[in-house]
C-alpha cells in the first residue's frame, strides 16, 4: 500500500530530528534520493515556520543546526530550534584552528641528485570548482561523486599533470602555482545550503567528514609538488558554494605551513588575485560576480605596473564548469586579454542532470609558462584517464 504524502512528510519530519541524512531515509522509506531531499528540505522549511522565524531571520545568525519536532496527524509542530554559532565565536574558532596547526607543515625536501632548478619554468596546477562533499548517485546520473572518490580524483590528476609537463625530482620547476578557483568545498556550512538561494544540495557524509578530508587532500597535493619545484605558491579564492569556508580554510592552511620556507599562500582578501611570471600576467577569480567584459579593463586598474611591463594577459575563471574562451583587444594591439572558463573533474548532481544541465566532459586543464616566452603548453586531463589509473 502505497503511503499518503502527508504520512511520508511525517516519518521523514521524525527520522530528521534523529540525525538521519538523506541516503539512509530513502532506502529506509522506499523512496528516490532526490525525493528524500524535497521532504527534508520541506520540514526544515515548516519547522521554522511554525516557530515563527523565517529563513532569512535564521541564516542571518548561522542556520539552524536541528530541532525538536513534534508529529500530529501528519502535521508537524516545533518545540526548539538550536542556532549556530555567532561570527565572533566562529572567528575564535578559526584563530584556535590555526593556533593549533601552527608550524606543523612537513617540508618535503628536493632530492640531493636534483642537478638544476630550471627557474624560468612555472606549472599552474588549476583546481576549479572541484565541490569536494557533492554526492552524486551513479545509478541517478551517470556519474560518481563523493567525498572519497573526489579526493582520489584530484590527487591522482595532480600527479597526471606534473607527468604531462615533463618535470622530474632531478630537475625541478622554479615555481607551481595551484590555483583553487572557488567553490573547493560544496557547502559552506554544516547543513547543505546555498548561501544566496537556500537550496539544499546533495551532500555526502557530515560537515566534520567533508573538512578533514579537504584538509588531507590540500596537504598531500602540497607535499607531494613539494618534490618538483623550487617553491609553490596557492591561491585560493572563494566561491558561491564556499564563500566563507575558502577563508578559513586558507588561513589554516597558511598556518600549518608557516615554517615551510618552500610554500606560500596568497593571504590577499580580495575575491580576484594575480601572479605574474616573467611577460604573462595571470589574474584569477571564480567568475560569478565580474562581467567578462569588464575584466580585462579591472585587470589594467588593479595591475597598471604589471599591466604595462607584461605582454600576455590571461584571466581564469571558474563557476560556469564548462569551458569558454574569449580575447578581448585593448587600445595597444599587442596586449589581448585571454579569459578562459576552467573546467572541472566533478560529476553533475541530481538537480543538474534532471534540469538537463549535462554532457560537459569532465576534465580540468594546467598550464606550462617561461619568463621569457610566455605560455608554453596547456595540459588537458580528462577524468576518463584519471579513472583508468586509479583502477590500475
Amino acid at each position: 500500500m502505497t503511503k499518503s504524502k502527508p504520512s511520508v512528510a511525517a516519518e521523514v519530519a521524525e527520522l530528521v530530528t534523529q540525525g538521519w541524512g538523506r541516503r539512509k531515509i530513502s532506502n529506509h522509506l522506499g523512496i528516490t534520493e532526490n525525493q528524500a531531499k524535497h521532504y527534508i528540505e520541506r520540514c526544515r522549511k515548516t519547522m521554522m515556520m511554525e516557530s515563527g522565524i523565517t529563513m532569512d531571520d535564521v541564516l542571518e545568525s548561522f542556520p539552524s543546526k536541528r530541532g525538536t519536532v513534534q508529529v500530529t496527524d501528519g502535521e508537524i509542530k516545533t518545540k526548539w530550534l538550536r542556532f549556530e554559532q555567532t561570527e565572533e565565536e566562529v572567528e575564535q574558532w578559526v584563530e584556535r584552528l590555526c593556533e593549533k596547526v601552527k608550524g606543523k607543515g612537513r617540508s618535503v625536501k628536493l632530492p640531493k641528485k636534483s642537478s638544476t632548478v630550471n627557474e624560468s619554468k612555472m606549472l599552474e596546477i588549476t583546481m576549479f570548482d572541484a565541490h569536494i562533499g557533492k554526492y552524486s548517485s551513479e545509478k541517478e546520473t551517470g556519474t560518481k561523486w563523493n567525498i572519497q572518490h573526489s579526493c582520489d580524483v584530484y590527487f591522482e590528476y595532480a600527479k597526471q599533470c606534473i607527468a604531462d609537463c615533463g618535470v622530474t625530482k632531478g630537475a625541478p620547476l622554479g615555481k607551481i602555482l595551484l590555483t583553487v578557483g572557488g567553490d573547493f568545498f560544496h557547502s559552506d556550512n554544516r547543513h547543505g545550503y546555498t548561501e544566496k538561494s537556500k537550496n539544499a544540495l546533495d551532500m555526502d557524509g557530515t560537515h566534520d567528514e567533508i573538512i578533514d578530508a579537504a584538509c588531507q587532500l590540500m596537504t598531500d597535493v602540497i607535499d607531494m609538488l613539494q618534490l618538483y619545484a623550487k617553491e609553490i605558491e596557492v591561491i585560493i579564492i572563494p566561491g558561491n558554494h564556499d564563500h566563507e569556508s575558502s577563508k578559513w580554510f586558507n588561513r589554516v592552511l597558511n598556518s600549518y605551513y608557516r615554517n615551510v620556507d618552500s610554500v606560500h599562500f596568497n593571504m590577499s582578501g580580495s575575491t580576484r588575485k594575480y601572479i605574474r611570471w616573467g611577460t604573462c600576467l595571470i589574474g584569477i577569480t571564480h567568475g560569478d560576480k565580474e562581467k567578462w567584459g569588464d575584466l580585462p579593463v579591472i585587470m589594467a586598474q588593479e595591475q597598471r605596473m604589471n599591466w604595462a611591463e607584461t605582454t600576455e594577459h590571461y584571466w581564469h575563471i571558474g563557476h560556469t564548469h564548462k569551458k569558454k574562451q574569449s580575447k578581448f583587444i585593448g587600445s595597444d594591439t599587442v596586449n589581448g586579454v585571454e579569459i578562459l572558463v576552467m573546467q572541472t573533474l566533478t560529476s553533475v548532481d541530481t538537480w543538474h542532470h534532471e534540469m538537463g544541465y549535462c554532457g560537459n566532459v569532465q576534465r580540468a586543464e594546467a598550464f606550462l609558462y617561461d619568463k621569457k616566452y610566455g605560455r608554453m603548453n596547456i595540459f588537458d586531463v580528462k577524468i576518463s584517464r584519471i579513472l583508468d589509473a586509479l583502477k590500475s
